[in-house]
């Protein structure tokens, strides 16, 4: 079953260049994620399209906080 999206939109970088933006399953499978598979698939939603940046930001405010 392939992912359907609607609007791939790349991001414009702070450099003035474009960003390229990724669906959830791409950053899942990438090989060049630093943080746990496990942290994305809990933080991305389905749907939306992201920036590797933007999904790094994600997995780590998701593994700062705090827990009471």
């Amino acid at each position: 079953m392939e992912e359907t999206v609607t609007t791939k939109t790349p991001k414009r970088s702070r450099r003035g260049g474009v960003e390229p933006v990724f669906t959830r399953r791409q950053l899942l499978k990438a090989e060049t994620m630093a943080v746990p598979r496990d942290v994305l698939s809990a933080v991305l939603e389905e749907g939306r399209l992201y920036t590797k940046g933007q999904a790094q930001g994600l997995a780590e405010t998701f593994l700062k906080r705090k827990v009471n």
